[in-house]
C-alpha cells in the first residue's frame, strides 16, 4: 500500500506540475510528447545497460509487472496523454482533462484501497471500486473547475471517471488510462 500512495502522490504532483507550467506559459505541447520519447527510449535502453541511478527509480516507483513490460509507461503515457490533449483542443478543456487525469485518477486509487468495498461488475472492471470511482469524479471535478464552468467540469469529469473504472482491452493488452483519460475528457469538455 505505501508504494502505490508514492506512485498516486506522484502522479498527483506531476499533475499539478504540468497544469501550472502550461496555465502560465506558452511551451509547445510538443515538449511533453518529446520527453515522453526520450523518457520511453532511455528506459528502453536500461533495459540493456541496467544503469544504478534509473534502476532505482524503477524500484522505487514502478510494479513489478510493468517493468518487465514497459518501464515508465504510466509516466510516458501521461505526458503523451497531457501533450495530446494541449494539441488537440482548447487550453481551458486540456487542462481541465489534465487536471481530471492528475487528480481524480490518483484519489480513485488510493480512495478505492482504502475504503472500497463494492466492487464494480467484472465488465466494467476486474479489482476497482464503486467509492474509489466517486472519490475520482470528486477530486477529477473539484481539479476541472480551476479551468471550466461546472456544466463542463461534471461532464469532463464523468468521463474520466469512465475511463479510470473501465478496463478497456485491445488485441488482449488493457488500454492505458494515463492516455486515454486526459483526452477523452478534454474532448468532453470542448464539445459542450
Amino acid at each position: 500500500m505505501r508504494f502505490e500512495y508514492k506512485r498516486q502522490l506522484l502522479h498527483m504532483l506531476m499533475g499539478i506540475a504540468i497544469l501550472l507550467i502550461y496555465r502560465f506559459s506558452n511551451l509547445s505541447p510538443w515538449l511533453l510528447i518529446g520527453i515522453a520519447a526520450i523518457t520511453f527510449l532511455g528506459f528502453q535502453l536500461n533495459k540493456k545497460l541496467k544503469l544504478k541511478s534509473l534502476d532505482w527509480v524503477l524500484e522505487k516507483l514502478e510494479r513489478a509487472e510493468i517493468k518487465k513490460q514497459f518501464p515508465g509507461m504510466g509516466f510516458c503515457f501521461f505526458l503523451t496523454g497531457a501533450g495530446l490533449s494541449l494539441l488537440l483542443f482548447p487550453k481551458a478543456s486540456a487542462l481541465a482533462g489534465i487536471a481530471v487525469l492528475g487528480f481524480g485518477d490518483s484519489a480513485s486509487n488510493i480512495f478505492g484501497q482504502l475504503f472500497g468495498r463494492v466492487k464494480h461488475p467484472s465488465w466494467i472492471s476486474t479489482n476497482k471500486t464503486v467509492e474509489g470511482s466517486l472519490a475520482g469524479f470528486a477530486a477529477g471535478l473539484l481539479g476541472a473547475l480551476i479551468f471550466v464552468n461546472p456544466v463542463k467540469g461534471v461532464i469532463a469529469a464523468s468521463c474520466g471517471t469512465v475511463f479510470e473504472a473501465l478496463d478497456i482491452k485491445y488485441k488482449g493488452q488493457k488500454l492505458e488510462d494515463n492516455l486515454l483519460i486526459p483526452i477523452f475528457s478534454a474532448l468532453a469538455a470542448s464539445l459542450v
